[in-house]
Formats: C-alpha cells, sequence, structure tokens
C-alpha cells in the first residue's frame, strides 16, 4: 500500500536508522532508538523512508541480530550489497499499532510532541517541539511563537520534579517552571 510522506509522520514511528551495508548479503547495520527488547522481537515489517527524495519502501524484515556494536537487519528481497547501499541513512519505521503497549505514567515520545505545556498558574508556555537525552534525563523542549517570525525555546527537565502532570486525551502537560540562575559575562 502506498503512502504520503504526511500519512507516514502521522501512523508511523520511526524506531532505527540504516547504518550502512554489512557483508555481502545485502544485511545492514542499524541503530535503534530503543533497547525494549520486546518491540524488537516482535519487528516483522515495516516501512523505510530515505529523506532525500522522499521515497517510501514497504519491507518484511528478515532477520534482527544483535551485536556488541548495535543490530543487524535483513530485509526480504535485499541479497546483495548494491541493495543494501540504495537504503543506507534510510529510516525503518513501525506502525503506531505495532508498539507494545505502555504501563500508567509511561509515554512514547510521539505521544508528547505538540502537547501544550502550562505552568501550575495555568498560563500557556508552547508546545513540545521535542525531546532530547541527557545523561541524567529527558528534557523537553518547549518552543512558543513570540512574534511572525521568532520562536522561543524552553527546556524542562522530564522529571517528576519539574512535569506535575499529563493529560494524553486532553493533549496537555503542567510542569513547574524550572529557575535557572544568570551567569555573570566572562571575566567578573
Amino acid at each position: 500500500m502506498s503512502i504520503t510522506v504526511e500519512n507516514l509522520q502521522r501512523d508511523w514511528i520511526p524506531v532505527a536508522k540504516v547504518i550502512k551495508p554489512h557483508g555481502v548479503k545485502g544485511e545492514v547495520k542499524a541503530k535503534f532508538f530503543s533497547d525494549d527488547e520486546k518491540l524488537l522481537e516482535e519487528l516483522d515489517e515495516g516501512k523505510l523512508f530515505r529523506e532525500k527524495d522522499s521515497l517510501i519502501v514497504d519491507i518484511k524484515i528478515n532477520t534482527l541480530k544483535k551485536t556488541p556494536k548495535g543490530y543487524i537487519l535483513s530485509f526480504e528481497g535485499f541479497d546483495n550489497v548494491a541493495n543494501a547501499e540504495r537504503i543506507r541513512n534510510c529510516t525503518l519505521y513501525i506502525h503506531k499499532n505495532k508498539l507494545p503497549t505502555t504501563e500508567d505514567n509511561e509515554f512514547y515520545y510521539y505521544q508528547l510532541i505538540d502537547c501544550e505545556v502550562y505552568d501550575k498558574a495555568g498560563t500557556s508556555i508552547g508546545k513540545i517541539s521535542d525531546i532530547i537525552e541527557t545523561g541524567a534525563n529527558e528534557v523537553l523542549i518547549v518552543t512558543r511563537q513570540t512574534s511572525r517570525f521568532l520562536t522561543e525555546e524552553e527546556l524542562i527537565p522530564f522529571t517528576k520534579e519539574f512535569v506535575k502532570e499529563i493529560d494524553l486525551c486532553k493533549k496537555t502537560i503542567t510542569v513547574k517552571r524550572p529557575v535557572y540562575e544568570e551567569l555573570p559575562p566572562d571575566g567578573e
């Protein structure tokens, strides 16, 4: 079934990036965005997306092997280096309904993107545009439009101390805003 990039981004979740060919039989090295064993065990099909030309290819996964440096994948119909080279840097997507169910108070990143963020007083401070991983915890990037052409970003640690409530039905998140100390200019 052929789909558009918009449908792919709405209904499908990126789970891995194809890094490069591995060997001569069409296998590829891949970096997964999750280490969820249950998700990886159930991978059987998906879509490969090549950003440079918006190519979307349906694929069936033949094998998935864990190695000390990542994962090796093989896909049905990809049986030589030339085929594997064509999908270098493609992103592997799976449909949302293939994701394992989450426990209470667990969320997938895609569920939080575009949620409206409010402070404890009920004032809107923007929408979540991205989530980054740091060594200590994830950080929500909250973006707000300040004028027609300008946006500002605010970083909020994704911890219980700062994230007070998440309502996925309403697509809202209530936070306690961090207070950052002003650093003196260099040389003072």
